[in-house]
């Protein structure tokens, strides 16, 4: 998002995220690292792979590694019509995520990004907490902002040896 720089500064600090549900919790990605969004289809399995990686995708000659963030974060990895695999470029490397449905674009300032409390393996993944409103008016709801650098972690090849 290219920003004229004459634009206020509490503008320039303002970035678009994408929003999913998983296990019915509302998570978000930066829209910049959004490569694309494509309904789910079964990669090819690897074998001995981590429960969360799901296989592997030929996408368009390039070879992209899936995985299934409902596993990571311990929810149901059941597949319905609403599944979605999202398809993310974080610092030249090309990932897909699993999520169990895509919902929004949402723009904020960074400045309403909070972060949040050290409770474990799972914060590690999220850099913010953002509350935007909800679907029903005079409702909000709480994104968590995933750290897409945490996430490619996840990707390493260590992450293909059996957990």
């Amino acid at each position: 998002m290219a920003l004229h720089p004459d634009t206020p500064a509490g503008e320039r600090d303002a970035k678009e995220v994408l929003t999913f549900l998983v296990g019915g919790e509302n998570y978000a990605v930066e829209l910049l690292q959004v490569q694309e969004i494509r309904r789910f289809e079964a990669p090819t399995r690897l074998a001995n792979a981590a429960r969360s990686v799901r296989g592997l995708l030929d996408l368009r000659g390039t070879i992209v590694t899936v995985v299934d963030l409902r596993t990571v974060l311990g929810s149901d990895d059941s597949i319905c019509a609403a599944t979605a695999t999202v398809i993310l470029n974080v610092g030249g490397r090309t990932s897909g995520l699993v999520v169990d449905a895509v919902d929004d674009v949402v723009s904020l300032k960074t400045a309403d990004i909070q972060r949040p409390p050290g409770l474990g393996m799972t914060t590690r993944l999220v850099q913010g907490l953002i509350t935007v409103a909800g679907s029903q008016a005079g409702t909000q709801r709480t994104l968590q902002l995933l750290d897409t650098q945490a996430l490619m972690a996840i990707f390493a090849p260590a992450s293909l040896e059996a957990a």
